[in-house]
């Protein structure tokens, strides 16, 4: 029952994010369009800014008090393992995510081709490919059941794909004096950035779900902020993964979280998959029977 427990709270969570970051892309919305002055740029000072700040400070609490009724849980070491998956649909929704990645990529180095920082901006764009092949591998990988060195590989790219673009977006902002233009970008991504650290803690059997799971669907409702924002095509693109991204690796986590109590009945089972044997279980011989037992009508008189 306890594991019943943490998936419905895990789904809740999840649904959550996704709720909030609508309510967040309205706001959003709104607030562009009214605060920002159109000739200037320059801010102003409205009720719509305060009601956004509050709602990101009210989903970052409920999704701080959702982590601390889920650190009673735990999920199975690796990768592989933590987030793997019964049917191919998250590995097809991968490979259609990198699709649009590599398409994305492309576009943004066609347009970095006409600014002054075409070397930093091919970087980003090479690094946005290489994240949409990543993300697929590990969800390959995962429904293969399969475990290496790649796996740490394909979350690390994950991870610098983003810093990467954390640099790149306060270097473009340096010199912009309306923090509010795109302080959501840079949370956005900073949350990423420390989601992706910790779902690259499951590789070396160091994973923490709650942790995971609140800078997971934080990021979420990040990005929908920022999805609002005047962003070009391949940048929206971008933000729009890295919510899927998200968004999928907190749905496969929570149908393979497993309590930590000793009595509960269905700790012994591992994960929501173990009902189907492993591949060494399927082979493996039935264990005879003990010398020591006498079988019937086996005794010497």
């Amino acid at each position: 029952m306890q594991v019943l427990q943490a998936r419905k709270l895990a789904a809740g969570h999840t649904l959550t994010a996704v709720i909030l970051g609508a309510i967040g892309y309205y706001l959003r919305k709104v607030e562009l369009n009214t605060v920002f002055d159109p000739v200037t740029g320059l801010a102003s000072s409205k009720p719509i800014t305060y009601i956004l700040i509050a709602l990101s400070v009210f989903a970052a609490l409920v999704f701080f008090l959702f982590a601390i009724r889920l650190r009673g849980f735990t999920s199975p070491e690796g990768y592989e393992r933590a987030y793997r998956t019964n049917s191919p649909v998250v590995m097809i929704i991968s490979f259609l995510l990198a699709i649009v990645m590599l398409f994305a990529s492309y576009k943004y180095y066609i347009y970095a081709k006409t600014l002054d920082s075409v070397i930093a901006d091919s970087i980003l764009a090479l690094f946005a490919a290489l994240s949409g092949l990543s993300y697929l591998t590990l969800s390959i990988n995962a429904w293969r059941r399969k475990s290496g060195s790649e796996m740490a590989l394909c979350c690390f790219i994950l991870v610098i794909f983003i810093c990467y673009w954390l640099i790149l977006t306060y270097k473009i902002n340096a010199a912009n004096p309306v923090i509010l233009d795109y302080v959501y970008d840079a949370l956005a991504l900073c949350a990423f950035a420390l989601a992706g650290y910790y779902i690259t803690g499951f590789c070396y059997g160091r994973g923490s779900p709650a942790k995971t799971l609140f800078f997971s669907n934080f990021s979420v409702y990040l990005c929908f902020v920022s999805i609002a924002g005047s962003h070009i095509f391949p940048v929206t693109v971008f933000y729009s993964f890295t919510a899927s991204v998200m968004l999928l690796n907190s749905i496969t986590l929570m149908f393979n979280l497993k309590s930590t109590a000793s009595d509960d009945p269905e700790n012994d089972s591992g994960d929501a998959y173990s009902d189907i044997p492993d591949t060494e279980d399927i082979f493996t011989l039935p264990e005879l029977a003990d010398d020591s037992e006498e079988l019937p009508g086996t005794n010497d008189e």
